[in-house]
């Protein structure tokens, strides 16, 4: 998707009629170019909180092992913390629906169900993961993501979205994203700041 319609379709789903400036706050990556990657967590610390809303944008492959990738905040394991919904689509016209509550994670935040289950290693995953008012202390954190990936890289494709919400009213100062078995090689997570101009 090109650049501007993704801003565009991802500050339609913020809201509102306001200009927004996308400031850099950082990015990790896997290293090398082929097989298991490392590291298998991903962590952003010390979040800046002079902003609206953040973005993470992704661009991923798995390694050899499918594996559940969980998203926490704040490094809060507990289970009832973390809500959310999963839909997706793919191109035989099969659509599968989640609530997926009382759990210690985000869960199926990462596309599908919970992430790259039964998947091959070649298969590279493109999304973004929206937190809205997440420097807000008084009210819980809502994420959005959507993501599409290859279920089959020779077969059908699924387009997945999902709602959240982080069931705790405090600032998101940190985000970890972890893997139980290993992303591959050539991974990235950018993550961005939303101020209103």
């Amino acid at each position: 998707m090109p650049l501007g319609a993704f801003k565009t379709a991802l500050l339609g789903a913020a809201g509102g009629g306001a200009d927004y400036v996308w400031d850099p706050i950082g990015f990790v990556h896997t290293s090398g170019s082929t097989g298991d990657g490392t590291p298998t967590n991903f962590q952003f610390n010390n979040i800046p909180q002079d902003y609206k809303h953040l973005v993470l944008q992704m661009g991923m492959h798995m390694g050899s092992t499918s594996g559940v990738v969980k998203l926490t905040l704040n490094g809060t394991t507990t289970s009832n913390n973390y809500w959310g919904r999963s839909d997706y689509v793919n191109d035989t016209s099969q659509s599968f629906y989640g609530t997926n509550g009382n759990q210690p994670y985000f869960y199926g935040w990462f596309g599908g169900w919970d992430g790259f289950v039964n998947t091959a290693t070649s298969v590279a995953y493109h999304g973004w993961t929206m937190f809205m008012d997440y420097s807000d202390s008084s009210c819980v954190t809502t994420v959005r993501s959507q993501s599409m990936y290859p279920l089959n890289p020779n077969s059908y494709y699924s387009y997945s979205s999902y709602n959240g919400t982080y069931n705790l009213e405090s600032a998101v100062t940190s985000l970890q994203i972890s893997n139980a078995n290993y992303f591959g090689q050539n991974c990235i997570m950018s993550l961005y700041g939303l101020r209103v101009e």
